[in-house]
């Protein structure tokens, strides 16, 4: 017997509890029952289109109950998944379609016209369906229709290692790669995730706000289903949205990043009342400062702040940072906590030996749950490195906390000495006129690379905060040769990604960019 699949959690969601809530879109609730009858129709809807067991099916569209009829659909029927990111460009898109090769692709109208551009520069033959209906020059079939047209009928269970689906990384330091998931990979990343945030409790109800190509939104359109909680899906991130749906919705798990937090907290219309039923906020991304947990903790006397640490490869997230532990004092605040069940954590060397306590390394992690490799290699043998290398460095105390200190890639190697660059942005963000803050290398003759800051400042110091300020308060908490050699004070945000990382790529391009047109200036004056 396999019992690691999705398949098998789902429908038994469906017969112990038919009334249950599982999403919440568009301001209509849609049972376990309506789900997943729905959905087992479309699949018969797209077997007929001749959609097959290792096909995939690609989804170009906003959250909506619909795009998970899709998304439970291929799994339920030993297809392979593909949500898209919509904020691609199209040579961008036509690239993961051209990875991916779905057979059928789900689009809504807003981003139609995207995917038929990127579907002519693919060069691909793919099905189009539609998830809203659109004016279109050629009639093209509706989830909906297709939905109706189908039957109810429940196709036999997949095997544990039988691909559900397939993200797409992102992207941050170079091109995104497409990684597919087995029912046994996904389904162990969902029991730790009931584990940590206990979801199968009566009432759960998960608040999301993100696109769901991203995996820290998509995994809980999984999880919550699976163990019989509800997801309330909005398009975007509104914090008066939020504020309403949390106490329409009884929503007992929020998950943020720190910005979203924060936002939160200062609308003119935010109390505590507006979440009557909240029992977890989860964040990711960027650690909180002791400033923001002491408003978190002041708002939400009796709720459990975690903190998780998760990426693309591992679908889910491999360490946890517990409510207990933001209560030990400011130190652990900068951990990403400890290793989740089933999860083994090393720091190591270049050549893979493990390094001592304490001594910093590349952050490499072990699961089942883990993807090694893209989807186009699947089946190659593993490399001699039964791990994933995160790309991240960190280090890890006696009790096993892991603590990141930055990017392998966002390392600065100055005169002779290495940088973290999440070190110098903690001590300026301790600035009081710095709102936010980017620290990259740039190419110098001299050093090799220089320490540069992209300063954001706080509301209403744009005028007063300077280059010289920082870079002197800088100096009183530094070591020299961590000290900003470069500051340039940003009128606009530090770019980020849709869950809130940090495009340290894009901003080392910007400010590189910068630098070369004012010395191409200064050289024609």
């Amino acid at each position: 017997m396999e019992e690691l699949t999705f398949h098998r959690l789902l429908l038994r969601v469906r017969e112990q509890k038919p009334e249950q809530t599982l999403f919440v879109s568009d301001d209509l609730e849609y049972s376990a029952a309506a789900h997943i009858d729905s959905t087992l129709r479309l699949l018969s809807s797209l077997t007929s289109m001749g959609a097959k067991p290792g096909d995939r099916v690609g989804i170009l569209a906003g959250p909506s109950a619909l795009f998970m009829n899709v998304l439970h659909a291929t799994a339920l029927g030993r297809i392979i998944g593909v949500p898209l990111n919509i904020r691609l460009n199209t040579v961008e898109l036509a690239a993961a379609l051209r990875d991916s090769s779905p057979s059928v692709l789900a689009v809504d109208s807003e981003h139609l016209a995207l995917a038929r551009g990127a579907l002519e520069i693919a060069g691909i033959d793919t099905q189009v369906i539609l998830l809203t209906p659109a004016d279109s020059e050629q009639p093209l079939l509706t989830v909906e229709e297709l939905i109706a047209a189908g039957d109810a009928t429940v196709p036999d269970e997949p095997r544990e290692d039988d691909g559900l689906l397939m993200l797409f990384t992102g992207g941050t330091t170079g091109r995104s790669k497409g990684l597919v998931a087995t029912n046994r990979q996904l389904v162990l990343s969902l029991h730790r995730a009931e584990f940590q945030f206990q979801i199968s409790t009566p009432g759960s109800t998960q608040m999301s706000v993100n696109p769901l190509f991203h995996i820290g939104a998509i995994s809980a359109c999984w999880a919550f289903p699976a163990f019989g909680g509800n997801v309330v899906l909005r398009p975007s991130f509104d914090p008066s949205q939020v504020l309403d749906d949390a106490k329409a919705y009884n929503i007992t798990h929020l998950p943020a990043v720190v910005s979203i937090l924060q936002r939160i907290l200062e609308h003119p219309r935010f109390s505590p009342d507006h979440f009557p039923a909240l029992r977890y906020i989860t964040y990711g991304a960027s650690p909180i400062s002791p400033d923001l947990l002491r408003q978190v903790r002041g708002a939400f006397r009796n709720v459990k702040l975690e903190q998780s640490y998760g990426m693309t490869e591992l679908f889910g997230s491999a360490t946890q940072l517990s409510t207990e532990d933001h209560l030990r004092g400011d130190k652990w605040l900068k951990s990403v906590g400890r290793a989740l069940p089933g999860v083994r954590i090393a720091c190591r060397d270049s050549e893979g030996a493990e390094v001592p306590r304490g001594t910093v390394g590349e952050v490499c992690v072990e699961a089942a749950s883990v993807v090694l490799r893209p989807w186009t290699e699947a089946g190659t043998p593993v490399d001699g490195e039964p791990f994933l290398r995160t790309g991240d460095l960190g280090r890890m105390d006696d009790e096993g906390y892991l603590f990141l200190m930055d990017r392998a890639k966002d390392m600065i190697k100055t005169g002779g000495e290495n940088v973290y660059s999440i070190e110098v942005e903690e001590v300026l963000l301790q600035h009081p006129d710095i709102h936010d803050v980017a620290v990259v290398g740039l190419p110098d003759p001299i050093w090799g690379e220089r320490v540069h800051a992209e300063v954001v400042p706080a509301p209403g110091k744009n005028a007063t905060l300077e280059a010289d300020e920082v870079i002197a308060f800088a100096r009183e908490h530094l070591s020299r040769y961590k000290v900003p050699k470069t500051i340039t004070i940003r009128t606009e945000p530090l770019p980020r990604s849709a869950i809130g990382k940090l495009l340290k790529r894009v901003v080392r391009e910007e400010a590189q960019q910068r630098y070369d047109q004012e010395a191409v200036a200064q050289n024609l004056s």
